[in-house]
């Protein structure tokens, strides 16, 4: 029954095996554009507006930050698109900064990606509530906070059925959107394109007149400080290169195509809209987006005052929309993010798993919650949110970070050294742990095995006791664990019957090639666990399968056994730490207790072997050691 209200609410569970699958949830270039860049033409909503807004007084300098920001959109959209070509197989910030100059400088970037994929979320909830609220009834402005709440767990819903499953939803809000704002830019600005010649003139005549009465450095300290607080406008161009491994193959030409889709509609968004504000004198009006103001004049200058309203009405609610699709980017491509560092241990593996819709749950419910936090401490504020979200934005990192420090700067400072402190502490623990277990590997992995010649491998006899094994690697915990059944039960066990799962997760969900090399991976391990076995004088046998829940396939593995091996007690090696805390509860997957709790109650025996790790004083270096 709840298997079933499972499939309703979130839809069947897709077979990561299957030929077809990774065409199935693929993007095309115009699929990606909808799901990827939404983020970067969604930032219309707040970014010319910020940087308009703060350029005060002097609005004349709109037409140079216009021109300013459609060629940044391209030099930034130029760039990734080198990217794309040279990291095919996606990763973006993160995947670049740790290849090319070494882990630790990745880890910034990726824990700036993180939250800056958190702000991401919980701006483009708020400024979507700003938008539908700019139109309703002041009474009822209390609701907006509960609205912007109810649309990230929405959000978060759709994304835990799918990435493409998501993004269809969603493509008919984002081509309304491209169309409703087409029409609107348009009408703002090609009938005054006769007054562009007299703009020109006037802002260079105002922009001299500033430079003598102000100075050089005065005057360039404006436009690059509301061009700073426009850097909001940037954030989603990157959002392709990250998110690459949802694409359509060939993956590098869709995703350079997509790169042009999203420059060519940012940059005539974005700077059309800094035009629209210049040539309408559009200013700001309290208890509503310059957006609301821009639309109002344009439309009212064209059609009845009935059909301008239902227009501006269309209009701020596609804004609205777009929001929510531009939040896409944060979920799609922040548990990429999110996984990738798992896959390197900066983050708890358990990250890097997928669910049966294949995508990384954990990431999406850590993306979603993380976001609502940041919409809980900003109370939806649109003007702080762009400030915070602004730091992470590597363009105007130092210039945001020194002018709007007090005004919300600090919080993003704070949250992403905190974030990346956790990512070393968590690293560090997965790095002790992983040399206790070389240490156990030194001293296992090299006992020699040779076949008896004068006591050969027994025959099959299923009727007879057999040891199945749950192993993970050909490694020092299995062998030890494989030593110790004839230690406990001597003489006891005549087969052994060694069972693995390959498990793919985000590391391995990369394409068919990589499943097929997991496979051929855990073949030859299971090979030479028969090998081992077999000098040991058992006869032995493996069983495995490829799957994306370990704990279901291990079950299904354990009853295939128990039929064909009536007398089977299962066994499972386990670390067991000598000082349990928080990481150790976390970051390490308590299979075997999982799994004997489930073998119970179908009447299947299993035991669970215990592997020491302690710490060795003075050294403070973590060992292990084999307990019986």
């Amino acid at each position: 029954m709840a298997f079933s209200l499972k499939n309703i609410l979130l839809g069947k569970p897709k077979d990561p095996l299957a030929p077809g699958v990774f065409h199935q949830i693929s993007l095309i270039a115009f699929l990606a554009w909808v799901g990827l860049g939404a983020d970067g033409l969604s930032s219309s909503a707040y970014g010319p507006e910020e940087a308009y807004l703060a350029l005060g007084g002097h609005f004349f300098l709109a037409l140079p930050l216009a021109i300013l920001m459609a060629v940044t959109v391209f030099i930034i959209s130029a760039s990734y698109s080198h990217i794309i070509e040279l990291f095919p197989t996606g990763g973006g910030g993160y995947l670049v900064a740790t290849k090319l100059l070494g882990p630790k400088v990745g880890l910034v970037s990726g824990s700036a990606l993180i939250i800056d994929y958190m702000l991401t979320i919980t701006i483009s909830a708020a400024s979507a509530g700003d938008q539908i609220f700019s139109f309703l009834p002041a009474s009822i402005h209390g609701a907006k906070l509960a609205t912007e709440f109810i649309l990230i767990f929405f959000l978060l819903y759709l994304n835990l059925r799918g990435t493409k499953e998501s993004v269809l939803f969603l493509l008919p809000i984002f081509v309304l959107f491209v169309l409703a704002h087409l029409f609107a830019i348009s009408l703002g600005v090609v009938p005054k394109a006769v007054e562009m010649p007299a703009l020109a003139s006037a802002t260079y005549q105002k922009t001299v007149g500033d430079i003598q009465g102000l100075g050089l450095w005065a005057t360039l300290f404006i436009i690059l400080h509301a061009y700073s607080l426009g850097g909001g406008t940037y954030t989603g161009i990157e959002a392709v290169s990250n998110g690459l491994q949802s694409l359509r193959e060939p993956r590098v030409e869709t995703g350079k195509r997509t790169m042009i889709y999203m420059a060519v509609s940012l940059a005539f968004t974005a700077s059309g809209l800094l035009l629209c504000y210049l040539l309408n004198q559009v200013s700001a009006e309290a208890g509503r987006t310059l957006n609301a103001s821009l639309f109002t004049k344009v439309y009212a200058n064209f059609f009845s005052p009935d059909l301008a309203y239902t227009l501006l009405v269309v209009t701020l609610v596609t804004e609205a929309a777009i929001l929510l699709v531009a939040a896409q980017a944060g979920f799609i491509d922040g548990p990429r993010v999110l996984s990738n560092m798992a896959v390197d241990s900066w983050a708890p593996h358990r990250f890097s798993h997928l669910s049966d819709k294949l995508v990384t749950q954990y990431g999406i419910w850590f993306m979603g919650l993380a976001s609502l936090a940041f919409l809980i401490y900003t109370s939806g504020d649109v003007r702080l949110l762009v400030v915070m979200y602004s730091i992470n934005v590597f363009l105007t990192f130092t210039v945001t970070v020194v002018i709007k420090f007090a005004e919300g700067g600090w919080v993003t400072l704070v949250v992403t050294s905190a974030f990346i402190l956790l990512c070393y502490i968590v690293r560090s623990h997965y790095d002790r742990v992983q040399t206790a277990l070389r240490a156990l590997d030194e001293t296992l992995m090299n006992i020699p095995f040779h076949p008896d010649l004068k006591n050969p491998v027994p025959a099959k006899n299923p009727a007879a006791p057999t040891a199945a094994l749950i192993v993970r690697n050909f490694d020092g915990l299995a062998i030890h664990s494989l030593l110790t059944i004839p230690r406990l039960f001597p003489n006891q066990f005549k087969n052994v019957v060694f069972v693995s799962v390959g498990l793919i997760d985000y590391g391995q969900f990369k394409g068919s090639k990589e499943i097929e090399n997991l496979r051929r991976s855990k073949e030859e391990d299971l090979k030479s666990f028969v090998e081992f076995a077999n000098c040991l004088g058992w006869y032995a046998e493996y069983r495995y399968s490829l799957g994306i829940d370990l704990i279901e396939e291990l079950e299904k593995l354990c009853k295939s056994v128990a039929q064909d091996f009536p007398g089977s007690v299962f066994f499972a090696g386990k670390l067991v730490f000598e000082q349990e805390n928080l990481f150790t509860r976390l970051l390490h997957n308590h299979t075997p207790f999982t799994l004997e709790q489930r073998l119970q109650f179908e009447g299947l025996q299993m035991i669970i072997l215990p592997i020491r790790v302690s710490r060795s004083y003075p050294s403070g270096r973590e060992t292990a050691h084999a307990q019986a």
